[in-house]
């Protein structure tokens, strides 16, 4: 068991918004699950983080020690149009396995999630002995792919120990057009 001290929520507009302090409540939580209500209703799309404060007493010799951690959680918004170059420029929200995650071999797969609709323009794995793997590549003859969600596929699995970086490239808004969006960014997994 362990006794919550405090539990805040970051939003996409607040940071720091405290849903428990022990400090300030006059009943002190203490247990392995805790059910806490949110100062009001949060509906604003966007990404979040719950942080969390707690201590552990050690029943042999009364001694305590901290400990924090942390969740985040996506309220997703309507999604936008791929073609729509207005609203928020594309982000990738979510990759798995996750980035900087330590996985068993063998991994023949990626699932990349975006904040919203996005025309895939280069998917690139880079191997630990720096091979470059295409996973999709309009140019090299990939179909063109839209959407927020996207699974993509290993030619075949990956085993090799060492860090594998996969670079992604993506744009939202009309192709070639001036306005359109495009995001780049890497992602990382390592296999022991």
């Amino acid at each position: 068991d362990v006794d919550l001290v405090q539990l805040t929520l970051d939003t996409p507009g607040e940071q720091g918004v405290v849903v428990y302090d022990a400090m300030v409540e006059d009943l002190s939580k203490k247990g392995r699950s805790f059910t806490l209500a949110l100062p009001e209703a949060r509906s604003v799309a966007g990404r979040y983080s719950i942080n969390v404060a707690a201590s552990v007493t050690d029943p042999k010799d009364s001694s305590s020690s901290a400990t924090s951690t942390y969740a985040n959680f996506i309220i997703a918004g309507p999604p936008a149009d791929a073609s729509d170059p207005g609203g928020d420029p594309p982000e990738l929200m979510l990759a798995i396995p996750a980035d900087t995650s330590t996985v068993a071999a063998p991994v023949s797969e990626i699932m990349l999630a975006f904040n919203r609709r996005v025309h895939l323009r280069e998917i690139t794995l880079i191997t630990p002995d720096q091979n470059r793997i295409k996973l999709h590549d309009p140019a090299g003859g990939s179909a063109a792919q839209t959407g927020q969600r996207f699974t993509l596929k290993f030619p075949e699995a990956v085993t090799l120990a060492g860090t594998y970086l996969v670079d992604v490239n993506v744009s939202s808004g009309v192709l070639g057009n001036a306005e359109a969006q495009t995001f780049s960014a890497f992602t990382s997994f390592l296999i022991p």
